[in-house]
């Protein structure tokens, strides 16, 4: 830094000039884009968008208020669509992390090397198109905040052995660089398969494993919380017509709510919100209902369910959750429940009582 002295006459008598270490200003550059990147990162959900009253929902948010007083890595796994981010954003913005960036990147959507400037940046210079000055990695801009990857699964072997090292040592190295820099930052990471088959058959590594799988959340499929899936209708149809009252609301499900329980929802909470959204586009009057052959347009999946669903063949148990499931889709109505089941109201009193 060069500065000059006028006198009195307007003279320059001399001049200080201060030398600045290279690296120094280096990291002073680094500094200010990281917290200029930073910012664009925060997470939106909070534990109050893990919809559900079923006992596994339930456990699940305990575990996220749990795993929010911890720094310790963990690993998120559960079907496409079940809700892994809203988890991870869940304890991210429950914890001492909270007013920190949020960064989430999915391993499967880039190419091995973009995969590897993205994480890890780059140095000016570092191959041909990097850009001027160089770029900040995910991780560091993730710095004294929460890093989710979602399907590490996906990631390269080559950087797997790159990120235990930063988990690790809390330290990351930009392509071209030779210089660490050390980070904080908590890693939440996220599959929808079996990792551990993964590691079985060497496409991941067994330590990098171990050191995500610190504590673990199992998101089950929507399927296996049949009583939470009206609930999720009537939320998912009131963020897409919010001019509607609670009673339009129930109104426009009641002759789907049984359809709803009965299906299987491959996509699950995703797949339940498209055919919500798709649904709702031909309701243009508050209180018009959706019919079970509008639902079957929609999901011809449905069509086999649209009959009324027989208990035969069940087991005792099966049943009484059957049973229990479609009556608390039609809110308790006993009616509707016995021409959805195709039971008598005799039966249905019996089934509830049991178990």
């Amino acid at each position: 830094m060069h500065r000059r002295a006028w006198d009195e006459a307007g003279q320059v008598p001399g001049a200080v000039v201060t030398f600045l270490e290279s690296l120094a200003l280096q990291r002073m550059d680094r500094s200010l884009r990281s917290k200029q990147r930073a910012s664009q990162f925060v997470a939106r959900y909070r534990i109050s968008d893990l919809l559900g009253q079923s006992q596994v929902i339930a456990r699940i948010r305990e575990r996220v208020v749990q795993y929010a007083t911890t720094d310790a890595t963990a690993l998120i796994t559960g079907a496409t669509g079940t809700g892994k981010e809203i988890v991870a954003q869940s304890i991210h913005n429950l914890s001492a992390r909270a007013q920190q960036p949020f960064i989430a990147l999915n391993c499967g959507a880039f190419p091995d090397t973009l995969l590897e400037s993205e994480l890890f940046g780059y140095e000016e210079g570092a191959f041909t198109g990097a850009r001027r000055g160089g770029k900040t990695g995910l991780i560091e801009a993730a710095h004294q905040g929460t890093l989710f990857l979602d399907e590490i699964a996906e990631m390269p072997l080559a950087l797997q052995s790159r990120l235990l090292r930063v988990i690790q040592e809390r330290e990351v190295v930009r392509l071209g660089s030779t210089e660490p820099v050390k980070v904080d930052v908590r890693i939440i990471a996220a599959t929808h398969g079996a990792l551990k088959a993964r590691v079985d058959e060497g496409s991941f590594r067994a330590d990098l494993f171990y050191r995500i799988n610190v504590l673990t959340i199992v998101m089950p499929a929507l399927s296996d919380r049949p009583a939470d899936i009206p609930l999720l209708a009537r939320h998912l149809l009131q963020l897409t017509r919010p001019d509607w009252s609670p009673a339009d609301i129930e109104a426009s499900l009641d002759a789907v709510l049984g359809l709803f329980a009965a299906y299987t929802w491959p996509g699950n909470v995703r797949e339940l919100q498209n055919v919500i959204e798709r649904l709702s586009m031909d309701l243009s009057i508050p209180g018009h209902s959706i019919s079970p052959d509008h639902v079957i347009d929609v999901v011809p999946e449905m069509k086999a369910l649209a009959q009324p669903q027989s208990l035969k063949g069940l087991g005792l148990q099966h049943e009484i959750e059957k049973v229990r499931t479609v009556f608390a889709s039609f809110g308790g109505d006993r009616d509707k429940t016995c021409e959805a089941l195709g039971i008598s109201r005799t039966t249905l009193w019996r089934k509830l009582n049991q178990g």
